[in-house]
């Protein structure tokens, strides 16, 4: 008798399991389909007022009556390369090697010989929603397993800054690479493909390059892994990133070698075209592990590196960074007004929802493009993208900001690379 009741009971939990799942999948179903309306419901009210207010002559980027302010001060940052810098005396209470022959690139204490000191280490991730580990539980992304595989092998505890965004592109990477303080950093990923298909490769090499060369200036001693995103097959892009590497002499993962030889359909690694499933993210995190481990064991050094010497001359501009806060330009109602010299131009901005709003750019008051900013996922307040290029100064920049009552975008800063 007490065995049917263990039973109907087990039953009746199971049953229960089952309709509170259905359930669920009920209420998800739903606010995604809300979501989408509202969604929907935004975006043709943003175009139609975007088109409504374009369509109006008196709307054309208007003349400024009075001569433009000068761009304040007080909310720029300027970044410029000192080469001198990187040649500077070290001590010797961060030295374990340093060779007396001349023109011989110098060694350093670092991330490897930290962790065989158990000593803790500060690690910097710059990506996409890779580097994000995004699509996964929190226990699920890589470099949580990878935190917790230090700690347990090596005993250090491992310190993340993670900078990187879904929807993010290698601008964008080295735009927060240039706002951020990362000279205590040990160790940094790089993690960007995807996303940078839909822009120009020779900016991506400049980008990519210009991440490397700057993390270098903040810290000569980081130890630099690029990761070489999953495709298909090896494209521009990715022979990119390796091409970079190779050039600085950088240990790199690369994860079309790595599930291929896993021998494992790929559509089992991934729950979306972009996202990876906790099985796709924990061979990443596997590849990860190995080399870190390698490295240990081998005693990698980490070696200064030339910064005169570039694999594309471009990216030499890409030195001189000029960050300039919204607020500091002229404001005419929906225009905002920079003169610049500057031969790169680009803008940060927030999302207040994924459905964003208009910036039209005008170049001397001639509009060069109209972009609707929206993003599925966002998980940042600060995104930031490329408005234009291979400018010959002095020019006027406009930006007109176009968004709806609830101001779904907002512009933080404008950046200025010469």
């Amino acid at each position: 008798m007490l065995e049917k009741k263990t039973v109907k009971k087990e039953k009746l939990h199971k049953y229960i399991a089952i309709i509170s799942s259905i359930l669920i999948v009920i209420v998800v179903t739903i606010s995604f389909i809300d979501y989408q309306k509202e969604y929907m419901s935004t975006k043709k009210e943003l175009e139609k007022l975007h088109n409504e207010y374009n369509s109006n002559p008196e709307k054309k980027p208007l003349e400024v009556t009075e001569k433009p302010k000068e761009t304040e001060v007080t909310s720029v940052v300027t970044e410029k390369l000192n080469f001198e810098e990187q040649t500077e005396a070290v001590t010797s209470a961060e030295t374990e090697s340093i060779t007396s022959n001349a023109g011989r690139p110098a060694t350093f204490t670092n991330v490897y010989s930290k962790l065989e000191k158990k000593s803790d280490i500060n690690v910097a991730i710059i990506g996409d929603s890779t580097g994000f580990s995004e699509g996964v539980a929190e226990n699920e992304k890589w470099y949580n397993l990878l935190s917790s595989d230090i700690k347990k092998k090596y005993g250090s505890k491992v310190n993340f800054t993670n900078l990187s965004t879904s929807g993010g592109v290698s601008f964008g990477g080295y735009y927060k690479v240039m706002m951020n303080d990362l000279s205590s950093c040990d160790l940094a990923f790089i993690s960007f493909y995807y996303n940078d298909l839909n822009y120009d490769i020779n900016d991506f090499y400049n980008n990519y390059e210009a991440i490397i060369r700057n993390l270098k200036k903040k810290n000569h001693k980081i130890e630099i892994i690029p990761i070489v995103y999953y495709a298909p097959e090896y494209d521009a892009y990715t022979n990119a990133i390796i091409e970079i590497s190779n050039f600085y002499k950088l240990s790199y993962i690369d994860l079309i070698n790595t599930y291929k030889t896993a021998n494992i359909d790929i559509n089992t690694l991934k729950i979306s075209e972009t996202f990876f499933n906790n099985i796709g993210y924990n061979l990443f995190f596997e590849s990860v592990k190995k080399i870190i481990d390698e490295n240990v064991t081998n005693k990698k050094e980490i070696k200064a590196i030339d910064l005169n010497n570039v694999l594309r001359p471009d990216v030499i501009k890409y030195d001189n960074f000029k960050y300039t806060d919204f607020t500091q330009l002229t404001n005419v109602q929906t225009d905002y007004i920079l003169n610049t010299e500057a031969d790169i131009v680009g803008f940060s901005y927030e999302l207040v929802s994924s459905n964003g709003g208009y910036v039209d750019m005008y170049l001397n008051r001639v509009c060069q493009s109209s972009n609707l900013i929206e993003h599925s996922v966002f998980n940042d307040k600060d995104y930031c993208s490329m408005a234009l290029k291979n400018l010959e100064g002095p020019n006027e920049v406009i930006f007109r900001v176009v968004t709806g009552q609830n101001k779904y975008v907002k512009i933080n800063g404008v950046i200025e690379i010469n």
